[in-house]
Order: C-alpha cells, then structure tokens, then sequence
C-alpha cells in the first residue's frame, strides 16, 4: 500500500501560497469520479486530500498533476493497482516504455484533421473527415486514415470554448416528420 502522506493534513498545516482543489474539480480536470476518488484513497493511500475548515476534502496542485498523469496511463490500459503506489521516477519509466517506438510522419491530410481537433474547429473538423471519407470510401478511410491518426493524437484541451450545437440549414426544422398538412372537409 502507497502512503502519499504520513499524516492527515488539514489546510491550515499547508503553505498560504499552495492551491487547493475541490473534489469536484479534481473530477472535472481528470475525468476521475469522485467517488473512485475516495476508493483509492481508502485502498492506496493515495490521493491524500487535504481538509478544509468544513472537513471537506482538499488537494493541492501536485496532486492534481499526478492524477492527471494517472489517467492518461489508465487510459493507455495500466490498471490503477499498478498505477498508484509508483513513485514519480517509476511513472517517468512506465509512460517512457508506453511511448510509440518512433512517430511516423502523418500525410498532410491526417495532420490537418489533428490540427483542426486541437484548434476544437468542429466546422473544419467535419468539412475534413467528410472529403476523406468520399475520397476513400469507409473502408479506407477507417482503416486507413482514422486508425493510423489515433497513435499519433495529442491531448486536447477541453477548457476552451466549449462547443455548441451548430445552427440548422436554412429552411430546416429540426423535426424529424413532416407536419400533417390540415385539409378542409
């Protein structure tokens, strides 16, 4: 078991200058439930929040980064049993041996469907995936295009405008039946 801390921290035991997150945040910035939270914490040791005057949980910045390196691993298919009771060395070790052996340069079209992903173009993003796919037929552009790019994505911010469902063509309604035209008996 990963003893992160030795002892229960309360906030004012902490430095003035250390940010400190909420649970809620710390589930919204890794997409970790809460709830899982608190099971590894029980389990590991690990994380070891900090608590607030109301005994609300609290954790500092590095702990913030460390789950968030934790869940790119675990999305990589580590299980957190491995996972958690690392050292920061040991992490360093595991993605380094996860890491493809080289990159592949991505043809000029893959590389632009990334680009438009990372910028969150949704408009772009759906104007490229749709040329590729007639050019290709969906064959070719699953296996071909869309499996290749996946080795090669980088993270993508989600804290950036978030997106909005586009607006309808013109003349469209959203329905999805025609309205009964009323006829006179």
């Amino acid at each position: 078991m990963c003893y992160y801390f030795s002892m229960q921290l309360q906030e004012s035991h902490l430095p003035e200058n250390i940010q400190l997150y909420s649970i809620g945040n710390i589930e919204r910035d890794t997409g970790i439930a809460r709830d899982t939270l608190r099971v590894w914490e029980r389990r590991y040791g690990f994380p070891f929040p900090a608590r607030n005057a109301k005994g609300e949980r609290v954790y500092p910045e590095t702990q913030l980064r460390r789950l968030q390196r934790i869940r790119r691993l675990l999305d990589r298919g580590v299980r957190p049993g491995k996972l958690l009771p690392l050292s920061e060395e040991a992490l360093d070790g595991l993605e380094a041996s996860l890491q493809p052996a080289a990159t592949l340069p991505l043809e000029k079209g893959i590389r632009e469907i990334l680009d438009a992903i990372g910028s969150i173009d949704v408009w772009q993003v759906e104007s490229l995936l749709r040329r590729q796919y007639e050019k290709q037929g969906m064959q070719a552009f699953v296996l071909r295009k869309m499996y290749d790019a996946r080795a090669s994505c980088r993270p993508v911010s989600l804290n950036a405008t978030p997106w909005k469902k586009p607006p309808l063509p013109s003349g469209a309604t959203g329905e999805t039946h025609k309205p009964r035209k009323e006829t006179a008996q």
